[in-house]
């Protein structure tokens, strides 16, 4: 004998709810609809995600490519500034030897052009094997226009032989494009220790002891700027003591 089925309600609503059919299993069609656009809004999340953190990669990586460029740039010029000689023979006969620095105005900015007479070998202008290289040479750095006007480049001037203008002849090679800053600064005080006294630095030098000018700076600070392939600049500063046989030299 099967079970009675009891209602704890009244009878009119029992037999509401035993009219009403079970619900099956599975979604409906607004169900599955809404699912369908919470995935793509979801799988559009992490897509977006995931490229603003890959582009923010390959962005970290170029930075840090320009960062080494930059390095690598402030330690050429700042090693054949440290090699500056002044030549007493040459000086008496010619009149120009060490260093010979001024500014030049281009695209809205001063840039320093920068000659001297360094004990270095040659770098990018081989005329003579290795072993025969006399180690010393004309060496100059400046600020140009490129060749479409459309951006500066920071070129570097060497010479072979060593005649009456340094800042004239031998061969120029284009270090970096898209330049923004190039400036040498000179600490004029000689024998001082400290390289913060910012009263004495100067952008143009004349090595002449003729006119009362040293030999030789007592420091040097070198500030370079270079822009990234979205116009960001990019700038390092290196502040250098010249070695004490200069030092000395610059009485």
């Amino acid at each position: 004998m099967s079970p009675r089925f009891s209602c704890p309600v009244s009878a009119m609503n029992c037999d509401r709810l035993s009219s009403v059919p079970h619900r099956r299993g599975g979604f409906t069609l607004i169900e599955l609809v809404i699912s369908l656009a919470l995935l793509s809004l979801v799988l559009t999340l992490v897509f977006s995600a995931f490229f603003q953190i890959s582009g923010g990669a390959a962005y970290l990586k170029d930075r840090i490519n320009d960062e080494q460029e930059l390095r690598l740039l402030l330690k050429l010029v700042t090693d054949d500034l440290m090699a500056v000689q002044y030549l007493e023979n040459h000086a008496e006969k010619a009149g120009e030897s060490g260093i010979f620095a001024e500014t030049e105005f281009l695209h809205g900015t001063d840039f320093t052009a920068i000659h001297f007479h360094a004990a270095v070998p040659a770098r990018f202008h081989r005329q003579v094997e290795p072993v025969k290289d006399p180690r010393l040479h004309e060496v100059g750095y400046r600020v140009v226009e490129s060749a479409d006007g459309t951006e500066l480049v920071l070129m570097r001037r060497e010479d072979f032989y060593i005649d009456d203008d340094m800042r004239a002849g031998g061969v120029s090679v284009p270090l970096m494009f898209g330049i923004t800053e190039f400036l040498v600064e000179f600490l004029q005080k000689p024998g001082t220790s400290t390289i913060d006294a910012f009263e004495d630095w100067r952008t143009d030098w004349r090595s002449n002891p003729a006119t009362g000018d040293p030999k030789y700076p007592a420091s040097l600070r070198l500030t370079v700027g270079v822009a990234d392939s979205e116009g960001k600049p990019h700038t390092a500063t290196l502040s250098v003591n010249l070695i004490p046989s200069l030092q000395a030299g610059s009485q």
